[in-house]
């Protein structure tokens, strides 16, 4: 299942509008009146020359301080390289402009996985004349080091992390310090779904790699902070088995919601309980371990998880499994 990266950028930016100007576009984030803001209805173009469809899907309407009258902030999200994506961001600006009469900043967020620098203006001269130097702001992700942002905590930031230069030896380190940013944040379990569900998208480990992210954050997380990770892994991971199941799939989400094998998925359950235990109780018997390695039902083993912190012996531990 191919991901809806226009679908994910929406989301993100319409919820955090306000955090994503303030990370990256701050010149423009401190003029803004943000008293006011209306996002548009989805734009649809009809290219006639290339016969096709084109889609506005982030226009905000709002003010800018000690102004009168309306401005609309357009947000481009590129999730592929394009040759002539400069020449179309002109023709969405002068079809809003057209349309709405209003003044319009057009702004690109290029999430591809391509370093090289893009042009960011498309201009129209003759030999003795320029009759357009038409300009826009951008957002080059993958030109960005996601180490330069980990002091940030903003939601906007998190999120992007996912699409920010990082080597493959990175990722499980780059998912660490994602969760460390999250729950600095202290969002509201949807909000922190949001932005859990748009990373892992994009930032997929193997189920080695699982493993080590459930051993690394037992060893670097307070308890209290490893049980709200694990609200979050098993509250998203129900999301993706459910979306496998309306797609005709019994696999957990592949990219976007779909992410790796259940069978992995299962294994990084196992090991967060029997690391939770070994550290509430001070080491665990290798019967109880055994107990746990048996079972092969994620929801019961995020059952499991869900319940741990509050219980008091290795003895009430057995009786949730066994409850379970």
């Amino acid at each position: 299942m191919p991901t809806d990266h226009d679908r994910l950028f929406k989301e993100l930016i319409t919820t955090f509008f306000r955090e994503f100007m303030e990370a990256f576009f701050p010149e423009v984030h401190k003029h803004i009146d943000y008293s006011f803001l209306e996002f548009m209805p989805q734009e649809v173009f009809t290219d006639v020359t290339a016969g096709e469809k084109k889609r506005i899907d982030i226009l905000v309407k709002t003010r800018l301080m000690n102004e009168e009258g309306f401005v609309l902030i357009h947000v481009e999200p590129q999730a592929r390289k394009e040759k002539d994506f400069a020449k179309r961001m002109f023709k969405y600006f002068a079809r809003l402009h057209e349309k709405y009469d209003l003044k319009v900043l057009p702004i690109a967020v290029l999430a591809h996985e391509i370093k090289k620098r893009e042009p960011d203006s498309y201009e129209v001269s003759f030999p003795s004349f320029t009759t357009l130097n038409f300009r826009f702001l951008q957002l080059h992700l993958k030109r960005l080091s996601w180490r330069e942002y980990l002091q940030n905590d903003n939601p906007a930031v998190a999120a992007l992390l996912s699409k920010m230069d990082y080597t493959e030896d990175e990722r499980l380190k780059l998912k660490l310090e994602f969760f460390k940013m999250l729950l600095r944040l202290k969002l509201d379990p949807a909000r922190m779904e949001l932005l859990s569900g748009f990373f892992d998208s994009y930032v997929l480990l193997t189920s080695r790699e699982n493993e080590e992210f459930t051993r690394k954050i037992m060893q670097e997380l307070q308890p209290e902070e490893v049980d709200q990770v694990s609200k979050i892994l098993t509250s998203w991971h129900k999301q993706g088995i459910e979306e496998g199941r309306k797609e005709g799939r019994i696999e957990g989400r592949k990219e976007g919601r779909i992410e790796g094998r259940i069978e992995g998925r299962i294994d990084a359950l196992k090991n967060m309980i029997i690391r939770l235990a070994r550290k509430k109780f001070n080491g665990i018997a290798a019967t109880t371990e055994t107990a746990i390695l048996k079972i092969n039902n994620p929801e019961r083993l995020e059952s499991i998880i869900e319940k741990i912190l509050d219980i008091h012996s290795e003895e009430e531990l057995l009786r949730l499994i066994n409850l379970n």
